[in-house]
């Protein structure tokens, strides 16, 4: 965001981006990556992918229940 600001405008803008949106950045990230190594089940569940036969076999029971 910094040197977008120097590339963009040749200076610091403090009207666009102040003093709160740095800090506000540098916590997001803090927790985040504090909080992203816990979630390790969460990338699991979705990245989950059931295989091609699940879909085959669910489709078949749904077309062919019996009444």
């Amino acid at each position: 965001m910094v040197i977008f600001c120097y590339v963009f405008f040749g200076a610091w803008q403090w009207y666009i981006v102040g003093i709160s949106t740095l800090f506000a950045m540098v916590y997001v990230g803090a927790v985040g990556n504090a909080v992203g190594k816990h979630l390790a089940w969460f990338d699991r569940i979705l990245a989950y992918q059931p295989g091609f036969r699940r879909h085959v076999y669910g489709l078949a029971r749904y077309l062919f229940k019996q009444k």
